[in-house]
């Protein structure tokens, strides 16, 4: 294991590694049904026996979400899938953001349950995007999908481009921003990093709007064109991005992250309120953070990590067992509150 993985571990207060022997293949090839080829890497733990996988589906590269997440989760205890969207990172296509999630995910599914050390149990985590890419394929997953944990994000594409009807301008000018150049030489990407923010205010300010991707990343986004085509979110379009319609048919066990100052947690909250309604019994941690908080982050994987093992390796260490675990954004922010669903009942705890 790398210094620097070591330090990541560290400072997310992971459970001890099973094992430091990874092996990893690299760039798999995973056929789509029409036809497209996704890559992946897979990242086998040796010397433990059969165990079950865990998927993280990304439109990133290594350099913004980190290939030592997957290297962290496979030391403790699974084999882990890693696959680039459509047109990232190698993988074939045209990057369509939401849009061909569900399609894609559940043909990698297929590609799964074709491998020789998939055991049919299955795991998934990820943040952010990486977190909508899990709802995209919760319903069509079983019986396969044994537990997941959606963080940082909400499952309708369209609340968080959208979010209270209004498009987030800045937000989403600089995500496909950062999608744009992110395979780029590295002093490029830190060139685009540091100016970046100058380049997109001054896209922000040309109209049309649906004419500023060429302003903020040089070229055309379609989909960018696509969402600003769409304001509406009664517009069909927006079906094949919103699964949030079939939360109440998700018995999955979910562990669901955010931070009070995260911009995609009216979402994350509505789906909870959603598999709460349908019977389900959900954890749900929420905390003093903001989306790209390095802390937020940290708490996401740690938790991730002892929810998959609870439920896909049935080893219950860590696993807290009050289910909502929230800080008081009116009190003590370092002091969180642990409550059950059934009762209002609290009791101060460590940091979450």
């Amino acid at each position: 294991m790398s210094i620097a993985a070591r330090v990541l571990a560290g400072r997310a207060t992971l459970a001890p590694a099973e094992t430091q022997n990874v092996t990893i293949e690299k760039d798999l090839r995973v056929p789509m049904p029409d036809g497209v080829v996704l890559l992946a890497d897979h990242y086998a733990p040796q010397g433990l026996g059969d165990r079950p996988t865990v998927l993280i589906r990304s439109v990133y590269t290594d350099r913004t979400k980190g290939a030592m997440v997957s290297r962290l989760v496979a030391e403790r205890g699974f084999h882990v899938v890693v696959v680039s969207g459509r047109g990232t990172c190698g993988s074939g296509g045209t990057l369509t953001p939401f849009v061909s999630e569900r399609d894609d995910g559940l043909a990698v599914l297929e590609w799964l349950r074709r491998q020789p050390w998939f055991t049919g149990e299955l795991g998934t985590l990820g943040q952010s995007y990486n977190g909508y890419t899990q709802w995209a394929i919760a319903a069509g997953a079983v019986p396969e999908l044994r537990a997941m944990s959606t963080s940082l994000i909400g499952s309708n594409a369209y609340d968080l481009v959208y979010p209270g009807g209004a498009l987030a301008l800045e937000l989403f000018l600089g995500w496909i921003s950062m999608v744009a150049h992110q395979e780029k030489p590295l002093p490029v990407y830190l060139s685009t990093v540091a100016l970046g923010g100058k380049r997109r205010a001054r896209a922000a300010r040309l109209l049309p709007l649906a004419e500023a991707d060429t302003s903020a990343i040089g070229a055309v986004a379609p989909h960018w064109r696509d969402w600003l085509a769409h304001p509406d979110a009664g517009d069909p379009w927006w079906s094949a991005g919103d699964h949030s319609r079939e939360i109440s048919a998700v018995s999955v066990p979910n562990h669901l992250v955010s931070g009070w100052d995260d911009f995609a947690l009216p979402g994350l909250v509505r789906d909870y309120q959603a598999l709460r309604k349908a019977g389900r019994e959900p954890y749900l941690t929420i905390g003093p953070w903001r989306h790209w908080d390095a802390e937020l982050s940290m708490t996401a994987l740690r938790e991730s990590i002892v929810w998959l093992r609870s439920h896909l390796l049935k080893d219950r260490d860590g696993l807290r067992t009050a289910p909502v675990r929230i800080y008081d954004p009116g009190g003590d922010r370092d002091v969180p509150h642990d409550r059950h669903h059934a009762q209002d009942r609290g009791e101060r705890a460590g940091r979450a």
